[in-house]
């Protein structure tokens, strides 16, 4: 009691006791501020920058690092930082940040000497473009025997991480690829495609690099689990991309294994084909062969680790690969499921909601149309880093990479700025088309009563941005996606549920599948080794007219047409003159 007594004094008292409090304050101050001075006396200090020379900027919100200290400092958005306390002595500054991380670098200075008050300065930097492109690829070979044109191979370089798209921890021991197809065409040699595949191993630290890539060309990066089994399989993620510049970065999450179980095992199992998918780059049938064996119709190159830390050997085809995840000539389904959640709302160039759209996720089992709102929810989604396809009647679709994951529902707004798909011209030469029409064989056909016909008018009705678009609405037809997200046509007239093609296009699931669909282009028989492919090679725009028939009326005048399917015939604007 009495020294809560003392502690309620007289207003006199307090004022004193305001005074002396003062006066300790100020001494203690004062001491405080010769320590402190002492202090620093006997240590030093480091103030820097560090410069991301990728991206020609500062690199905000790195962790530079004392080596063989707690001493540590991040980067402000200016990558300015300063540490204090350095001990006296010989020491090393390191720097991290995920960047570095994704192209399987760190950066660390030379040695430095810390005197007691000293304040040092220090400047430091990322590897350049060319350094890390020249360090990635110095040991690893161009491919042999590719041809020399532009789509074939080519000076850029892909470094990139894979991540577990759960924990954020990098992954080992998954297979990256990146293919994309060259094309050529000639009315001599007719037809022909080539398809170019890149293959790495990500080290330990999850990273990987893919060199000797042509700029400019559109392609498919995918990376998937080597082992783990069939939930394994599933896990497999993709995205488009189109190499611009000497040196590419990517990071990309995949899904973390899950124990397989009955309903996982159900949902990736894989209805393979009933016969081996032919591949070839002339038209000529060639065996295939695994992704991950030498391809006998083509060169496949192993290269030793390339300098960027942890990395595997990268491997080299330009043979059409059809094995491993390099893909499929016209696999089963296989549709990736899971736990993540996405919603978003879809606006368009006016930020006004786009309703009616179709929204979904390459590969995976669930689409959405949006409301009135341009709202959507897709549920049931696999983890990892996936392309999110938006498209709407009359406009150009929208692909946008999204990462998933099963923590927590992914938010975002999609800004449908696609423009209108073009509509022809209101100047037509038609009497060119018609004579153009009437040398191969069309009014002919078209007056027999056999078949569908469509011309210039009929083609421009349906708005499509690609070559599928136009058969969205088609009696006996429907658009198939794979799990990578390219569309062909499939024949749905049967009564049982078709899944997936076999070497010949036709469904391998069910009974009385739908016919094959065979194309013929300007006269010549063009075979899709890959889905998608005919969206890659012609565009709408280049049609001039179109006859589809189906499989009991198939005409024999049409060279290149096939018996038993639903044939559909092209031609090319260039071919009728136009």
């Amino acid at each position: 009691m009495a020294s809560h007594r003392s502690s309620v004094p007289s207003a006199m008292r307090l004022a004193a006791l305001g005074i002396v409090a003062a006066g300790f304050a100020a001494a203690g101050t004062a001491r405080a501020q010769d320590s402190t001075a002492t202090h620093r006396s006997q240590f030093g200090s480091l103030i820097g920058i560090v410069i991301d020379s990728l991206h020609n900027s500062v690199l905000a919100h790195a962790d530079v690092v004392i080596d063989g200290t707690n001493r540590t400092a991040r980067t402000d958005a200016t990558g300015n930082f300063r540490i204090d306390s350095i001990p006296p002595g010989a020491f090393r500054v390191g720097v991290f940040h995920p960047l570095l991380d994704s192209i399987g670098l760190s950066i660390a200075s030379p040695p430095m000497i810390a005197r007691a008050g000293d304040s040092l300065l220090i400047t430091l930097a990322t590897p350049s473009t060319v350094t890390v492109a020249t360090r990635a690829c110095r040991d690893v070979p161009a491919p042999v025997g590719v041809a020399s044109a532009p789509q074939s191979t080519g000076p850029g370089v892909l470094v990139g991480q894979i991540l577990d798209a759960d924990s954020d921890e990098p992954v080992h021991n998954v297979e990256v690829s990146y293919t994309w197809t060259e094309f050529e065409a000639s009315r001599a040699t007719g037809f022909h495609r080539t398809r170019h595949v890149r293959l790495g191993i990500t080290g330990a630290g999850g990273d990987f690099h893919l060199c000797h890539l042509p700029l400019g060309v559109f392609g498919s990066l995918q990376a998937g689990r080597r082992d783990g089994g069939a939930a394994a399989a599933a896990s497999t993620v993709s995205r488009d991309l189109t190499p611009t510049a000497l040196l590419t970065i990517i990071t990309m999450h995949i899904p973390p294994l899950v124990t397989p179980t009955i309903a996982t095992l159900a949902a990736t199992a894989t209805i393979q084909p009933s016969a081996p998918a032919p591949a070839s780059t002339n038209g000529a049938p060639t065996p295939a062969a695994p992704a991950t064996t030498p391809n006998t119709s083509g060169p496949v190159t192993a290269a030793a680790s390339a300098g960027v830390a942890g990395s595997a050997a990268t491997r080299t085809s330009a043979s059409p690969v059809t094995g491993g995840i390099a893909g499929s000539a016209h696999g089963a389904r296989r549709y990736a499921t899971g736990v993540a959640v996405l919603t978003g709302e879809v606006l368009n160039p006016q930020a006004q909601p786009v309703g009616r759209a179709k929204v979904f996720i390459m590969g995976a089992a669930d689409s959405a149309t949006t409301d009135d709102n341009g709202k959507f929810t897709l549920h049931n989604l696999p983890s990892g880093t996936r392309s999110l396809v938006v498209r709407s009647v009359g406009f150009e679709p929208v692909v946008k990479t999204v990462e998933l994951t099963s923590r927590e529902p992914v938010n975002l707004i999609v800004p449908f700025t696609a423009r209108a798909v073009a509509s022809l011209t209101p100047v037509v030469v038609t009497a060119r088309i018609d004579v153009g029409l009437k040398k191969v064989g069309f009014d002919l056909r078209q007056r027999a009563g056999m078949g569908t016909f469509w011309t210039l008018p009929d083609i421009d009705a349906h708005k499509a941005y690609d070559f599928h678009d136009l058969f969205t609405t088609f009696p006996g037809l429907k658009v198939d996606y794979n799990e990578q997200g390219q569309a062909s046509l499939m024949a749905t007239r049967g009564a049982g549920a078709c899944i997936g093609y076999n070497s010949q296009g036709q469904g391998t699931v069910g009974t009385n599948c739908g016919p094959c669909v065979a194309y013929v282009i300007d006269g010549q028989p063009f075979k899709e080794n890959d889905e998608g492919e005919l969206d890659n090679y012609i565009h709408p725009g280049d049609i001039g007219a179109i006859e589809i028939y189906q499989d009991n009326e198939v005409p024999r005048s049409v060279p290149g047409t096939q018996t038993d399917c639903v044939n559909i015939i092209i031609w090319t604007k260039a071919k009728l003159g136009v």
